[in-house]
């Protein structure tokens, strides 16, 4: 749900992996199956290890909560989850609805 205020996603299987399994198999080393091969994923994976990177690597393809919760006016690209910030427990509950 998206208003002027805020973007809410509710994941209903928080247990899958957005972009494919990870674990590479046969021919392939470095899963995440979903995603085209690209020199840009092949980038994100060879560098995972930097720090930096990660951080990319993980907003494209890690695992997501139940709940997100962006506030927009602050965060207009929705990187930073807010969902479990005491702060915005109100801004959730009414958002979830």
């Amino acid at each position: 749900m998206r208003t002027a205020e805020f973007l809410y996603i509710r994941n209903f299987a928080p247990e899958l992996w957005p972009a494919g399994d990870p674990r590479g198999v046969e021919g392939d080393s470095f899963g995440y199956y979903d995603i085209d091969s690209s020199p840009r994923r092949l980038f994100l994976v060879e560098k995972a290890g930097a720090a930096d990177i990660r951080r990319y690597l993980e907003l494209a393809v890690a695992k997501r909560p139940s709940e997100e919760l962006y506030v927009l006016k602050n965060d207009p690209a929705a990187l930073v989850n807010v969902a479990n910030d005491p702060r915005h427990a109100e801004d959730l509950k009414t958002s979830a609805r």
